[in-house]
Parts: C-alpha cells; sequence; structure tokens
C-alpha cells in the first residue's frame, strides 16, 4: 500500500510514517516562502548588535547590577517579540502570512490505494469542503468537520 499526506497529497513508501515537507497552516499547501529573505541571520545580526550597543552603554553609566540584568530581559523579551512579527512565512497558494512556529511539519500518512494490485476503479474520498482526503465510510471530515455525504 502507498500512503499519502492528507495535506499535500503526495505518495510515500509504505515504509514511511510522516510527510517531510513544511506545510501552510492555513490550507496545507507546500508551496510557502519566508517574506524576508535570510531573516533568522539578518535579525541575528541586528539583534547582536544591538545587544552590544546596550552593553557599552551600561559598562559606561556603571548601573547597579540588578539594573542592567532588567534592561537585558527587557531587550531580550523585545528581541523576541519583534522576531515573531518580522520574520513571517507567506503561502503562495492561499496568501496567508503565519510565523515559522506555525509551519506544519511531521503530518502523519495515511493508507492511500496500492496502484500496482490494479485499483484502477477506486476513488480516494475528498471532503466536498476543504479537499481533504477521508476514510472511505467516514461521517466527518478529519480536518474541517464537514459532514461527508
Amino acid at each position: 500500500m502507498v500512503k499519502i499526506c492528507p495535506l499535500c497529497m503526495r505518495t510515500y513508501p509504505d515504509n514511511a510514517k510522516v510527510c517531510p515537507l513544511g506545510h501552510c497552516p492555513n490550507c496545507g499547501s507546500t508551496n510557502i516562502e519566508p517574506l524576508i529573505k535570510d531573516c533568522e541571520a539578518k535579525f541575528l545580526a541586528v539583534a547582536v548588535f544591538i545587544g552590544l550597543v546596550i552593553s557599552l552603554f551600561l559598562n559606561v553609566l556603571s548601573p547597579p547590577p540588578l539594573l542592567s540584568i532588567s534592561v537585558a530581559i527587557i531587550v531580550g523579551t523585545l528581541a523576541a517579540i519583534l522576531y515573531r512579527e518580522v520574520c513571517k512565512w507567506r503561502c503562495n497558494d492561499c496568501g496567508a502570512t503565519f510565523p515559522r512556529a506555525r509551519i506544519v511539519k511531521n503530518v502523519a500518512l495515511i493508507l492511500g490505494l496500492n496502484q500496482s494490485i490494479g485499483q484502477r476503479g477506486a476513488k480516494i474520498s475528498v471532503c466536498p469542503v476543504c479537499g481533504a482526503p477521508v476514510v472511505p465510510g467516514a461521517s466527518y471530515c478529519w480536518r474541517c468537520g464537514a459532514k461527508i455525504s
């Protein structure tokens, strides 16, 4: 039996367990890319530079250690928030934008039809609303919850 990724519909051999591709959390497409090329590396360089400038500034002022630690925590928190907002990904199929953490990875594969046995007339059941493959005889779609007639 071949296995199918329920999001991108790619087929895999029967010994495969998951689809290794990254999928859009909105439509399941694998046609995704970062909005800014090499965003992580660019953001890291800017964050390190800002951190160095702030540490030099604090060394000149010689503030109490507790203030230095507080400023470092605040700067780190702001950097994390900015990273999440600046380094986003875009789906070229549905146009959705999302942070890297929302990319769907390691999707469990479902059993498909064995094309080598010759089941040419058999069809894979799909959801009429979202197009996700569903197990034959299922009452509801596993992805969107629509009733399968």
